[in-house]
């Protein structure tokens, strides 16, 4: 009865599936080449048993470059810039006090990438084998659509153990939940080649090195919310004023960030 509420299809869901891989190209990159860029703000979390602790929040941005090959594959190029900021204040951070352990630290911003991933002719992307100089075990899993009307949902699982300190130390554990939103006409509109989409993420990860919690219990959590633009000054004001003082190369030249060199995997 709720499902005949809201107008949720399952009828629609199942007509729709055959095309999930282009809509889902669509939605959450574009169907033809170029550039891309996601926006997401947020707050991270610590986990230890039940117990939930704010510890900063999160600016992050992406850039992304799409190209699509011959063979009806495609290749995805990111480059994932976070930047935190105090949990009150929201002023960056640049030193850090852990309050399960009470030390001050300093804070790591170290980029995620630039990394290449190409995606097989069902969307998916073939399982990388490394990351940052790190060996990296990854599986994901796009879900059936969930329509409402016009409104359609798309959410993508990924899991991911990376490799660290060449197998001497515990990898590092990630389960990123994302769900996708858009505009259905749009996704089906063959003239329009990107479809507008904002994104719910949840995220479970193990503790990054750089918070000195390696040996304790629990993780971090993180949650966000987000938007994908085109153009770089679409980008929220806050995070492009950090890239202009921390990443001048970066904010000056956008599309030149993937000749950069990968950065080492370190979380």
């Amino acid at each position: 009865m709720a499902g005949a509420a809201t107008g949720f299809s399952i009828q629609d869901c199942r007509a729709s599936e055959p095309n999930l891989p282009l809509l889902y190209k669509k939605l959450r990159y574009r169907e033809n080449d170029g550039l891309l860029f996601w926006w997401l703000e947020g707050t991270k979390f610590g986990q230890i048993g039940a117990e939930i602790t704010p510890l900063m929040k999160m600016l992050v941005g992406s850039l992304v470059r799409v190209r699509n090959e011959a063979d009806g594959t495609f290749v995805v190029n990111t480059l994932e810039i976070v930047f935190y900021t105090d949990i009150k204040t929201g002023e960056y951070l640049r030193r850090w006090t852990n309050p399960y352990t009470g030390q001050t630290l300093s804070v790591d911003h170290a980029p995620l990438g630039p990394n290449t991933i190409r995606h097989g002719m069902d969307g998916m992307p073939i399982r990388a084998t490394q990351i940052g100089g790190s060996k990296i075990t990854a599986r994901s899993l796009v879900h059936p659509l969930s329509i409402a009307g016009n409104d359609v949902w798309i959410a993508h699982d990924s899991t991911a153990s990376v490799e660290r300190d060449a197998g001497k130390a515990p990898s590092f554990l990630v389960n990123d939940w994302s769900t996708y939103f858009g505009d259905l006409s749009e996704l089906n509109d063959t003239t329009k080649p990107v479809g507008t989409a904002t994104v719910y993420l949840q995220e479970v990860t193990s503790w990054s090195r750089w918070m000195g919690m390696e040996g304790r219990p629990g993780n971090q959590m993180s949650r966000a919310i987000g938007r994908k633009v085109l153009a770089y000054d679409q980008m929220p004001a806050a995070w492009r004023d950090l890239m202009a003082s921390e990443h001048p190369n970066i904010a000056a030249n956008p599309a030149g960030a993937f000749d950069i060199p990968e950065a080492k995997f370190d979380r």
